[in-house]
């Protein structure tokens, strides 16, 4: 199925709804399905049973993530077909536009109501402010998929899902998963079913843990295309950063993590991007010990945000410039003591982090530049990187 681009239109809360907004349903929990076919990739089909608690109002809240969508004017709606909300007796009800992605329902008593949608996975025809790595995409042996661009949800905080697939398809994620057939999954609240991805297919699935095995901690690696092949050396370079920076911050995030690797294809960039416990990463093919110094120092880096920028936060505002900065620099250090990375690569990269921080200084301060990372990455990552040797 094909995006329909509609016209842009204003969007008005709805003058003859008297509801109380500050009084709003009050949700006990929250049951999502999600269905792909094999020959229809691009169209997944979603149903929520979404349970009301018994003492709350009677004007049920919905939305979606707004994340990536600031120069789409209706967001992620875009991508959303026959949206229709019924109650216990299957009768519909009236769906009112707040706002952008923002929708209020008059669910009346306190009886379940269904939500029924489809969503176009057409995302990958367009640029993204936050990049490819963070919308959802589709390869020749997998879909990869964030729940902010999925879901429609109320605030929640007792969620499952199942996801139904073809029996050959793997269904990678940070979620945990429950019962012994099929995919459920148990998730914390909205936020959690938001910001975290998804890859499904017959791509390579590996968990890489601590050599120890005393903690609980995981990572699930959703491997890709002609990265497959390589899935075992990945499995092992993960496994030892997880290890070494274990070791540095003297402890590990508790729980499953999310670590996607996948080819950007013909054309594309190297991209990595982290989302709650959830990492997204595209690279240039080929993913051998002959182009280590490509593809270690991403995946490097986007694993010590695990520790750095994702458990440890501490500013009341973005310091980007310390976060992505001393990640780059303890990742790439620490992948030379790991034999990862070879003294001569990192020493290369150290003169060209040099050069990249002086074409920019002077223009904006490294604080102020972390306002627009990516435009400034000389100023960020590099001036934070030599900050930090």
């Amino acid at each position: 199925m094909k995006e329909t681009i509609e016209p842009e239109r204003n969007i008005v809360l709805n003058a003859n709804v008297n509801e109380d907004f500050d009084s709003p349903m009050a949700l006990a929990s929250a049951r999502y399905a999600v269905k792909i076919d094999a020959d229809e990739r691009r169209v997944a089909h979603v149903k929520c049973v979404l349970t009301p608690k018994q003492d709350s109002g009677e004007t049920l809240l919905l939305s979606m993530s707004e994340f990536g969508t600031e120069n789409i004017h209706d967001g992620y709606e875009r991508y959303l077909r026959d949206l229709t909300v019924t109650n216990a007796d299957g009768k519909e009800l009236p769906l009112v536009l707040l706002g952008k992605t923002r929708w209020a329902v008059k669910a009346g008593d306190k009886s379940p109501v269904t939500l029924n949608y489809k969503v176009l996975l057409n995302h990958d025809e367009r640029e993204w402010p936050p990049g490819r790595d963070e919308a959802p995409y589709l390869q020749e042996d997998c879909i990869f998929c964030p729940g902010y661009a999925l879901f429609v949800v109320g605030e929640v905080s007792d969620i499952e899902l199942c996801v139904d697939v073809p029996d050959n398809w793997h269904v990678s994620t940070a979620w945990h998963r429950i019962g012994n057939e099929g995919h459920c999954f148990a998730i914390a609240d909205q936020d959690d079913l938001m910001y975290a991805y998804m890859m499904l297919g017959a791509h390579s699935e590996k968990v890489a843990r601590l050599s120890n095995r005393t903690n609980e901690t995981e990572i699930v690696l959703a491997i890709g295309g002609s990265f497959k092949a390589a899935a075992d050396e990945i499995q092992r370079a993960v496994e030892s950063l997880l290890n070494a920076y274990s070791r540095v911050f003297d402890g590990t995030p508790k729980g499953k993590m999310l670590f996607v690797a996948n080819p950007y294809g013909v054309t594309g960039e190297t991209r990595g991007g982290v989302s709650g416990r959830s990492i997204s990463t595209l690279m240039g093919p080929p993913l051998d010990e002959t182009s280590k110094n490509f593809w270690v120092p991403l995946i490097a880096h986007e694993i010590f945000h695990i520790w750095l920028g994702t458990a440890i936060k501490f500013f009341d505002e973005q310091e980007y410039w310390f976060m992505e900065g001393f990640t780059d620099y303890y990742s790439r250090i620490i992948s030379v003591r790991l034999g990862l990375l070879s003294e001569t690569d990192f020493l290369k990269n150290l003169g060209r982090t040099c050069e990249s921080y002086l074409d920019q200084v002077g223009k904006l301060s490294m604080r102020k530049a972390g306002e627009s990372k990516m435009a400034n990455s000389g100023l960020v990552y590099r001036g934070g990187h030599l900050v930090a040797a």
